[in-house]
């Protein structure tokens, strides 16, 4: 009798653990999946910001002439400032 005590035992301890390890690899794997899909929204997010401040970039060089270049440096007195790529770097710092 202690055998089929110690074997039911043994069975129901084996079930538990099985459903213990069920449910901690949903868990894992759940954290796993949210954590790609908010890198992908973030990286998505990103990239629109990028997009968005290479428009604004465009948008503004369309508004504002340059100024004709100097005769002594020959450069614009606009240049220098790192334009297109000094804002985009500006915006990727700021995220």
């Amino acid at each position: 009798m202690e055998s089929v005590i110690a074997s039911a035992i043994a069975s129901l301890g084996t079930l538990l653990g099985s459903v213990a390890t069920l449910a901690i690899q949903r868990g894992t794997a759940e954290r796993g999946h949210r954590f790609t899909r908010d890198e992908k929204l973030r990286q998505e997010r990103l990239d629109a910001y990028v997009a968005y401040a290479g428009a604004l970039v465009d948008y503004r060089r369309c508004l504002i002439p340059l100024p004709r270049p100097d005769a002594h440096s020959g450069r614009g007195a606009g240049e220098g400032a790192g334009g297109a790529a000094g804002l985009v770097r500006e915006v990727k710092g700021a995220l």
